[in-house]
């Protein structure tokens, strides 16, 4: 996929999560993230992360069309979520969207800190770090902790509307709960 096809599909991606934009982490406290089912097209992913970690799940509540989900690092105390804009990809910058990573945190987690610190919903705080465009551009990155685990959003954007999309993605992660009390 070329370059331009993705930024434009990132784009539409962009418009269509402001125009309808989604309930979830953003508007409530983590004690109301979970998730009542696991979110479509995510089942497999979800299946495959709860054999190797023991930290909560946090994904999409629903993928944006052109999608891909997929992760391959996990253990008992991290993982990493990709999505991307084209299969197989696994976070390359021409062809990822954003990626998440969540691991147990550690007491240097406290003091990371981005350019600024922006409300993510109730009770619930990250740190921002805008992109920088030089030979190679740097994403745009939200982090966070939820309870004792550390949360990094890192997502290929750049210039004025890196914030608000990075800010959109957040507000559609839900925690999905241990399978026993998933809704049938």
């Amino acid at each position: 996929m070329h370059r331009r096809s993705v930024l434009m599909l990132a784009a539409g991606i962009f418009a269509a999560s402001l125009a309808h934009p989604p309930a979830g982490f953003g508007a409530g406290t983590p004690a109301e993230l979970n998730a009542k089912v696991v979110p479509k097209g995510l089942a497999a992913t979800v299946a495959a992360l709860r054999t190797r970690t023991q930290l909560p799940i946090v994904l999409p509540a629903k993928l944006d069309p052109g999608t891909y989900p997929s992760f391959d690092e996990a253990s008992a105390g991290a993982y990493t979520l990709y999505v991307d804009l084209a299969p197989g990809c696994k976070g390359v910058h021409a062809c990822g969207y954003y990626i998440l990573t969540a691991k147990r945190a550690t007491p240097a987690d406290a003091k990371v800190r981005g350019t600024k610190r922006i409300a993510l919903g109730r009770d619930v705080d990250g740190d921002y770090t805008g992109s920088s465009v030089a030979a190679y551009p740097t994403d745009t990155v939200i982090a966070w902790r939820l309870g004792t685990t550390a949360y990094v959003l890192s997502v290929n954007a750049h210039g004025p509307d890196a914030e608000p999309l990075a800010r959109s993605i957040v507000a559609n992660l839900v925690s999905v709960p241990a399978p026993s009390t998933l809704s049938k």
